[in-house]
């Protein structure tokens, strides 16, 4: 006889809320019918714990669950709610339109303020009167024949872009023209870096602010700021441009970009080179389903899979890319093989830096390096390459060596110039290097990180650190750090010396000036620097009136005559012997100008 069914009420309850639970016991025979069940065992001291309310909201809370009451989340908690939702907030077509350029203006403020300052401290030096010399020649009507390198302006890196910018000083001084516009283009570097990191990237507003940050803050484009004018800075928003729309296969506005910076500099023929050639893998036809983030693979294969992009490259965009990557080669070998060259008189003096490999031609200059690898070599790994190479990578935390193939561009061009004899620190070199650096970092935060709906969000504490240290190589590297005081650049009595000095000489004399009067003075056609380290008064005096009728003398530049007031005297003495006379003196700064009869007096100008 089967047994009727049976319904027992238990005491225990279900989920919280949830009410009693209530069983029910069919026979044995009936379909959907179950043995009784066991008899139930007192539940377990851990399961006993989690009836209490205040055990079951520190389960939610561990478990990444919102707790049911306000006042019972930690700090953590509320910080978290609060950066998901301004990000929230922050993460829309229209701040990502407004955001960058409210950013790019407020930079360009400070990056302008910064390098007018400096200037007006009359601390801006040679670099600075190189470049207003050209300039003003080619405002004038003139070639732009430095006398102060000796040579054509665009001899030495193909500079075209001195023209346009040319047009701009007919009618605004030139110094604060010139620094304002080089101010501006780093400040506009960040609207591409921007979209960079949320369009093509897709990064979240956190990361994509960090690199911002970086960037805004990054030593060497502050130090290249504040050392002159260096065409080189023209190329950065152009070079930061053409990587947003080369990545998104727009071929008008890439090519328009490329041109910019092909005419800020020859050499950067080179990075567009190898920038052509990583577009044109990372646009080549994938399979369907591959994604965009690659899978972790060891390094030992890199040249295999190197090896296998360049062998399946195909597509109209990838035929696109590498047409303008061959028009960076040969505007390249144009430029350093023909342009510069006729520009020089047949010499090749932006080779002159490679002198120890070859400077009859570039080709020369690639032949004298594989002839002699273990010289190029030696040359690249010195100590101060390597500070070099830490001062560029480490506020980015070396993330660039994550994602290798967008800092690839700046590879080849770089490595040449560390084998370099460089006469001066890589200030130019390293700007558009930054470039790369910034653009491989921002994709390394994209590998690091983990998509999340549509866009990729990066661990909080790998975008604080990417914050702390680029504040904290800014301190340390930057010209413009606050251990450099930069409040405090302003004129002392000196400098009102150094103003009252080049009051005495006339606009269109031939002047040899110390370096800090040399900015004050570049408005001319013959300027040169006057040479006081490494040699004694009288010897410095000798070799000073040679092609000129005025000297300009700054104490402040010929310290190593030392405290011995002789050797200004001894200077002095040199020049009256000469038939020099002396016009002005005070403290620091004293003008001579060439009274007599002769060669000397015949210069131009005077």
């Amino acid at each position: 006889m089967a047994r009727p069914r049976l319904r027992r009420r238990l005491g225990a309850r279900g989920p919280a809320g949830a009410g009693p639970v209530e069983v029910v016991h069919l026979p044995s025979g009936q379909p959907g019918g179950q043995q009784p069940a066991p008899k139930e065992r007192p539940p377990h001291r851990a399961v006993r714990s989690l009836r209490s309310p205040v055990a079951r909201a520190r389960l939610s809370v561990a478990l990444g669950a919102v707790p049911a009451h306000p006042a019972q989340q930690d700090w953590r908690s509320r910080l978290e709610r609060a950066t998901l939702r301004w990000q929230a907030r922050l993460d829309t077509a229209a701040v990502d339109n407004v955001l960058p350029w409210i950013l790019a203006l407020a930079g360009g403020g400070v990056l302008a303020g910064l390098a007018l300052t400096r200037a007006h401290s009359l601390q801006a030096g040679t670099e600075l009167a190189l470049f207003n010399q050209s300039i003003w020649q080619v405002s004038e009507g003139f070639r732009p024949h430095s006398t102060l390198v000796g040579g054509d302006y665009l001899a030495r890196n193909g500079a075209f872009i001195i023209y346009p910018l040319s047009v701009l000083v007919r009618w605004l001084p030139i110094t604060t023209t010139v620094l304002v516009v080089q101010a501006s283009a780093l400040a506009l570097g960040i609207v591409p870096l921007w979209r960079i990191a949320r369009r093509r990237a897709d990064l979240k507003v956190a990361p994509a602010a960090a690199v911002a940050f970086a960037y805004a803050v990054y030593a060497a484009l502050h130090n290249a700021n504040l050392s002159g004018f260096h065409p080189e800075t023209l190329a950065v928003p152009a070079l930061l441009g053409a990587v947003y729309y080369g990545l998104g296969a727009r071929w008008t506005p890439f090519g328009a970009l490329v041109v910019v910076v092909l005419a800020c500099r020859s050499e950067l023929g080179w990075m567009v080179l190898v920038l052509g050639v990583v577009l044109a893998v990372e646009l080549r036809p994938r399979a369907a389903g591959a994604d965009g983030l690659e899978p972790e693979q060891s390094l030992w294969g890199v040249p295999a899979r190197v090896g296998r992009s360049l062998l399946a490259i195909s597509g109209r965009h990838s035929r696109t890319a590498l047409i303008w990557a061959f028009v960076g080669l040969l505007w390249s070998l144009l430029a350093t093989e023909t342009i510069q060259p006729l520009l020089a008189g047949g010499e090749f003096p932006h080779l002159a830096r490679y002198a120890e490999y070859g400077d009859s031609s570039t080709a020369d200059v690639i032949w004298g390096i594989l002839r002699q690898p273990h010289v190029f070599i030696g040359n690249l790994v010195t100590q101060e390459n390597f500070l070099l190479m830490v001062t560029l990578l480490a506020p980015v935390l070396f993330l660039p060596l994550v994602e290798l193939r967008y800092l690839m561009p700046a590879v080849p061009f770089f490595v040449v110039q560390l084998a370099s004899d460089a006469p001066q620190a890589l200030l130019a070199e390293t700007v558009p290097v930054a470039v790369f650096v910034l653009v491989a970092t921002t994709f390394a935060l994209r590998r690091a990180g983990a998509i999340l709906v549509r866009r990729v969000r990066v661990n909080r504490r790998l975008v604080v650190t990417l914050l702390l240290a680029s504040a904290i190589f800014f301190v340390r590297d930057a010209a413009s750090s606050p251990f450099h005081t930069p409040w405090q650049w302003t004129r002392d009595a000196a400098d009102g010396d150094r103003l009252a000095a080049v009051e005495q000489i006339p606009d269109d004399a031939a002047v040899r000036a110390s370096p800090h009067l040399l900015p004050l003075l570049a408005e001319r056609n013959v300027l040169f620097e006057l040479e006081t380290a490494g040699s004694s008064a009288r010897a410095a005096a000798q070799s000073a009136v040679e092609g000129v009728g005025w000297i300009a003398l700054d104490l402040a530049s010929a310290g190593q005559w030392g405290s011995d007031s002789l050797e200004v005297e001894r200077f002095d003495t040199t020049l009256r012997q000469r038939g020099w006379e002396r016009v002005f003196a005070a403290e620091q700064v004293r003008v001579y100008r060439y009274a007599g009869s002769g060669a000397v007096g015949a210069a131009p100008g005077t």
